[in-house]
């Protein structure tokens, strides 16, 4: 009985978190177009999160790995911010790479992304994980990389777990040289076991710490500000 009321306790405020955080994104758009949430797209909170996260940097370089809901909240927030930079976006499905292109095009955003296909392909050795074997194509990666590029921020959620065991682990090994102890990595999915291994297995090959939260967690040195969206 105990357990079953903390159980709901829980519920209740993950469910609250959402609804705040839905609230705050919503603004960004002041009401003039829909971003549609499915089942595969970041939780609302992770975003604002996110957002938070960028407030603190000026022209941040971010890339991330998957598009959808996320790709969009951050090119307006970009557009807002008059930022210097590009979201660079890494997406392995041609027919929603259209998608995203036709949604950014509408809401006046293109210039604030760079689209990239990158097919799924077996990797390399050096950046496996166990018995994984398939990641996105690196040298479509590789041709948009500059060698003095540091990354302020690096998003994951992708590729689907389902193409392969660890499939999101090569991301850390292949940026490395992209990245330094300031940058700030966010995996979500981490409330499944696999993905959560993978962030923990970065904390050990890095210098920072992970934090958890509901369905997602961070890789960083912390310092400064608290960007968690408080509730």
């Amino acid at each position: 009985m105990v357990r079953r009321h903390f159980d709901n306790q829980d519920k209740i405020l993950r469910a609250t978190k959402i609804v705040y955080a839905s609230q705050k994104l919503d603004k960004l758009f002041e009401g003039k177009s829909f971003i549609p949430f499915t089942k595969w797209s970041m939780a609302p909170n992770a975003i604002l999160h996110i957002l938070n996260m960028l407030e603190f940097n000026k022209n941040p370089r971010v890339i991330e790995f998957g598009s959808g809901a996320t790709t969009l909240f951050l090119a307006q927030y970009f557009h807002i911010s008059k930022t210097k930079q590009k979201l660079i976006s890494i997406e392995s499905d041609v027919a929603w790479i259209n998608v995203m292109a036709e949604k950014l095009a509408i809401l006046g955003l293109s210039e604030y992304v760079e689209m990239i296909h990158a097919p799924i392909r077996e990797v390399a050795a050096n950046l496996r994980y166990k018995n994984q074997n398939l990641w996105y194509d690196t040298n479509s990666i590789k041709s948009l990389l500059i060698n003095d590029m540091t990354f302020d921020l690096v998003i994951v959620d992708g590729p689907p777990g389902i193409i392969s065991p660890y499939a999101r682990f090569s991301v850390f090994p292949f940026l490395k040289e992209y990245t330094n102890n300031k940058t700030i990595w966010l995996l979500d999915d981490t409330d499944r076991a696999v993905e959560r291994e993978i962030v923990n297995e970065w904390g050990k090959l890095s210098t920072c710490s992970v934090y958890d939260y509901d369905t997602y967690s961070i890789l960083m040195n912390k310092a400064g500000f608290d960007s968690q969206p408080i509730i």
